[in-house]
């Protein structure tokens, strides 16, 4: 994802590693350290990221790492689906009239906000590349509309989607 300025993980530089954290009874938090290297770093993330899943997934009610809070406290994960960001679209298509106006239809259609958009020519003759960055948007919003739009005929690559770090 981007994170953008605002953010308090914009402010980690250099080798440290920090971790973000929002939730409703703390708000947001960075918990930051010098990193150990990049792969025993990615090692160690992805192992306490198995160990969480797997945790909430068998309904465990051993103490998760650090302490951070317990299966007991009820704490439930949101499904992806329904957070909100702000994304960033990029689509290739061939270029032909009518292209930027069938995407933001779509973008309208599924009630999305557009901040920004961008309509460039790529290497290859006959495409453009047209970027959208949206304005805070609900994740099953943006799949839906980034689904369709792929399902353009002018469309001619799998689009990419970034969500933005609020």
């Amino acid at each position: 994802c981007f994170v953008s300025n605002e953010n308090l993980l914009s402010n980690v530089n250099g080798v440290i590693n920090a971790v973000y954290l929002k939730c409703d009874n703390l708000g947001e938090t960075v918990q930051t350290g010098a990193g150990a290297g990049r792969l025993p770093t990615a090692s160690a993330v992805v192992a306490d990221l198995v160990s969480l899943a797997r945790s909430v997934d068998q309904g465990s009610r051993k103490a998760l790492p650090m302490g951070w809070f317990n299966v007991d406290n009820s704490a439930t994960l949101v499904p992806i689906s329904e957070t909100s960001a702000r994304y960033y679209l990029r689509f290739t298509s061939r270029d032909a009239c009518g292209v930027l106006a069938k995407i933001t239809s779509v973008l309208a259609e599924n009630n999305i906000s557009i901040e920004t958009i961008i309509q460039k020519n790529v290497k290859d003759p006959g495409k453009v590349s047209i970027v959208v960055i949206t304005e805070k948007t609900q994740d099953c919003k943006a799949s839906k509309a980034v689904d369709a739009i792929d399902a353009l005929p002018e469309i001619v690559e799998k689009s990419q989607v970034i969500r933005f770090l609020a």
